[in-house]
């Protein structure tokens, strides 16, 4: 787990450009004791691994990691505003674990994917981006179950599902317009 949100972040910050190989990075890791993302030290352990690789380049890599703290504590707290607002239930949507959004989407899903269309539209006309969702084709070969839905990857599933925006750079004041847009959905009348 470790190893998956640390490359992740790598990644997302397009460090894996750089000249040192990202296999050493996670060859060090596997070594180290595994890692939880919001545990004491965690930093320290990441740090140790970089520079024991490529120390001119560890302080670069090190600033970057330095900002994990933050983006996991914003993400969880907007996947967790939103979660408790109580609205997406409200509508029939099935909601994700708040911990599973720390680097992946906040995936909702509805049984009716027209109504999450209908949902989904609104939310885009009023200015939230919202981001559709598919499922990988070796998902469906393997018949495997969505981590962050209790749902199997069915074609009408993924039809009603779409991605909400909890990144870390949103502010409180953001989720709650959020919330308010869709509440009011539900003065919307919706013809099947």
């Amino acid at each position: 787990e470790a190893e998956r949100v640390f490359l992740s972040f790598v990644f997302k910050r397009g460090l894996h450009k750089l000249t040192f190989p990202i296999t050493q990075i996670r060859d060090r890791i596997n070594r180290i004791s595994r890692i939880v993302p919001d545990n004491t030290g965690t930093l320290d352990k990441y740090q140790f691994a970089i520079e024991e690789i490529y120390p001119i380049e560890a302080e670069l890599v090190f600033s970057q990691l330095s900002f994990l703290p933050w983006v996991i504590e914003k993400r969880i707290r907007n996947s967790v505003r939103l979660i408790e607002s109580g609205i997406l239930q409200d509508l029939g949507f099935r909601v994700p674990n708040p911990n599973d959004c720390i680097f992946t989407k906040f995936l909702v899903s509805h049984s009716d994917f027209r109504f999450s269309k209908f949902v989904r539209t609104h939310l885009e006309c009023n200015g939230i981006e919202t981001e559709q969702s598919y499922t990988p084709l070796s998902m469906r070969e393997f018949n495997k179950v969505s981590r962050l839905v209790s749902t199997p990857n069915t074609d009408t599933f993924w039809k009603g599902a779409f991605c909400i925006p909890v990144n870390p750079l949103l502010s409180t004041e953001d989720i709650d317009r959020i919330v308010a847009i869709l509440k009011s959905v539900k003065s919307q009348k919706f013809s099947k």
